[in-house]
């Protein structure tokens, strides 16, 4: 430790999001040597930020092996060919990483890998006794963000770790997304992370079934709603509308609480979603706990339901 390259550095100005928050984990990792930004959205993982990725990168590996995962390492650098069939090199749009090379033919940064793993597996299977497979990496994505922010979980270069599945039947498909959520949940218990699973949209990328894991924080950018009756969690553009679990209520209050700036009507600034139990008065002051406004902004408060269902529908 003695010999470890430790650029400890004294506070400094937070930085602040289009959302007027600020970045208070990245500053941190900052001022404790662990990262060193290099320019927006771009940071250098210093020799102590390396450990822990490489720590995290383990924890992960025997979990995905665990269940059948077989690690690769597909190429950063692609062509657009691919991505033209599927469309994507279209509708994605200005958040590619796209340029020509010395003899003029297009090269993009991977800023996923569907298209690649699925030519890959087209070209290499030819029979169905090779099913299932179950094909992962860890390696470094590129997206071309225009407003890069929040540090690590919003930059134009990080790392992810994505799994590509492949099976012959929906009931085995199923089969190994229930296998891979529960590893995925294995990953977090063992690194210590509190952590909220929700049904999700799948975007995009298509699907009937998606689930998102969440660090629930002030910082996010993302609402989940959850039903107190029977612990239902969904992403707001995913959730059901009615709790079928036939369990008791609880006579829990859902409440959208909106923050406005101005004379009446005045500007909506931002809304969230607020459950608020059945033991709680649903008092302003204990909203604002939780969703800090600035003086020269109020908070509303409008009852959405007398009971908790799952979302605003």
């Amino acid at each position: 430790m003695s010999w470890m390259l430790l650029p400890t550095k004294k506070a400094t100005k937070s930085r602040v999001g289009d959302d007027g928050r600020a970045s208070s984990t990245t500053d941190l990792l900052t001022k404790a040597g662990y990262i060193c930004q290099s320019s927006a959205g771009i940071y250098t993982l210093m020799p102590l930020g390396h450990r822990v990725v490489q720590k995290i990168e383990g924890i992960i590996d025997e979990e995905m092996q665990r269940v059948g995962g077989q690690k690769l390492a597909m190429p950063s650098l692609l062509t657009p060919d691919n991505w033209k069939r599927t469309g994507r090199w279209q509708s994605t749009g200005d958040e590619l990483f796209s340029f020509k090379d010395r003899k003029n033919a297009m090269l993009l940064l991977g800023p996923t890998h569907e298209e690649e793993i699925t030519a890959i597996v087209k070209d290499m299977v030819r029979s169905y006794r090779q099913y299932p497979l179950r094909l992962y990496q860890t390696t470094r994505k590129f997206r071309d963000e225009a407003r890069p922010r929040a540090g690590l979980l919003r930059g134009r270069e990080f790392i992810m770790k994505d799994m590509y599945t492949f099976d012959v039947t929906r009931q085995q498909a199923i089969k190994t997304f229930h296998a891979i959520e529960a590893a995925y949940r294995r990953c977090f218990d063992r690194v210590g992370v509190p952590y909220a699973v929700a049904d999700a949209d799948s975007g995009n990328i298509g699907g009937s079934m998606s689930k998102e894991f969440h660090f629930v924080n002030q910082s996010g950018e993302d609402t989940l709603l959850r039903c107190q009756r029977c612990g239902y969690t969904a992403n707001e553009e995913r959730a059901l509308s009615r709790c079928a679990s036939g369990a008791e209520p609880n006579n829990g209050a859902l409440y959208l609480a909106t923050v406005v700036e101005g004379s009446d009507p005045g500007i909506v600034v931002k809304q969230r979603m607020v459950e608020v139990p059945s033991s709680h008065e649903p008092s302003t002051l204990k909203i604002k706990q939780m969703w800090s406004t600035k003086p020269t902004q109020r908070l509303e408060l409008a009852v959405v339901s007398d009971e908790c269902h799952g979302d605003v529908a």
